[in-house]
């Protein structure tokens, strides 16, 4: 096997590897679905009227991919605008409301309590690659309550990766 392929085929065999170690991650992942509890779920939402998302707080984390329009995200001292494309990071905890404006959909994903550890302490605003894309438009297929898969437990993985590998965007509050 190619050396590029070892590193996908180590988390298809469960991290499980004679010459490597598992991951820290994939073993959380491992004790959460033993326990019940699934690493990821979402919606998507689509808005073709201004709507205004009530202030909330989430036990587990908030990853919002805005597919199309913009989403204007209120946290605690400032609003962000959050563009077609783009991506949102909010931990859990932190109080947040959402508003659109024009027509925008956007897929929201909760992230379990327990993978905060692998995730930023602060929320994040950040340009999003097309893989992420596509994960959030996975995981928002996944409700809350879904059976957990393996399927599941690697999305959360590259997901994490990709929050991880995103640069996050300078820009002007709202």
């Amino acid at each position: 096997m190619s050396e590029k392929y070892q590193a996908l085929r180590l988390v298809i065999n469960n991290g499980q590897s004679p010459s490597a170690p598992s991951s820290p991650l994939w073993n959380r992942m491992e004790d959460m679905s033993t326990a019940g509890h699934l690493p990821a779920f979402g919606h998507q939402y689509y808005c073709d009227d201004p709507k205004r998302f009530a202030k909330t707080r989430h036990y587990h984390g908030r990853l919002i991919y805005v597919l199309s329009g913009e989403l204007n995200v209120d946290l605690n001292v400032e609003s962000l605008c959050v563009e077609a494309k783009s991506a949102i990071w909010i931990p859990a905890w932190l109080s947040h409301g959402l508003r659109v404006s024009e027509k925008t959909m956007f897929n929201a994903v909760y992230v379990h309590t327990l993978l905060m550890d692998y995730l930023p302490v602060s929320a994040r605003r950040f340009g999003a690659s097309p893989l992420l894309e596509q994960i959030t438009n996975a995981l928002a297929e996944v409700p809350m309550g879904a059976k957990i898969t393996k399927r599941s437990r690697l999305l959360a993985a590259v997901m994490i990766d990709e929050i991880h590998a995103s640069e996050i965007t300078v820009g002007e509050s709202v």
